[in-house]
């Protein structure tokens, strides 16, 4: 049943995905452009990198852009609390706070934490691919499949973007 609903969101999701890459590959990607994409298609949502919220939204978006691409969004980001938070709970050895292992840590922890159940809709973007980290989280993601849509999709220069989940 998940992997119909999944289906119904994928070309909702590609178009805001789409925009992302674009914008990561021309270097206009920073917190006030990511929120006009994802504000501009789904209303409020909840986002990480992002602005801290205590609420819980239909949709979540998870970004990891750890190449030249991601630059002007991680600076922003670095003002926010995600440094600070990655001292205390980043669960891998290595790795940057804003790379992939650790977005696979606040997805897990959204999802199956704080929003758990709210949050129906969930979409990960990375440009590098972690299969350790992935295999860490692999029986969680599953499980978070059972109740939310959850796509992943990995980009790549010039807004080249891939569904992978």
């Amino acid at each position: 049943m998940m992997e119909t609903r999944n289906e119904e969101h994928a070309s909702e999701h590609a178009a805001a995905v789409g925009a992302i890459a674009t914008a990561a590959a021309r270097g206009e990607l920073d917190m006030d452009r990511l929120g006009e994409i994802l504000s501009g298609r789904y209303g409020e949502v909840n986002c990480y990198p992002g602005k801290p919220t205590n609420a819980c939204h239909n949709v979540a978006y998870f970004i990891a852009l750890e190449g030249l691409a991601g630059s002007r969004l991680r600076s922003d980001a670095r003002c926010d609390e995600w440094e600070r938070e990655f001292r205390h709970h980043h669960r891998f050895h290595g790795g940057d706070w804003y790379g992939i292992a650790h977005i696979l840590d606040r997805f897990v922890r959204h999802m199956q934490g704080g929003c758990a159940g709210m949050t129906r809709q969930a979409v990960i973007i990375t440009d590098a691919w972690d299969p350790i980290a992935y295999g860490y989280w692999r029986a969680n993601i599953a499980q978070i499949r059972k109740t939310a849509a959850v796509e992943i999709h990995l980009v790549g220069d010039g807004g080249l973007k891939q569904r992978i989940l």
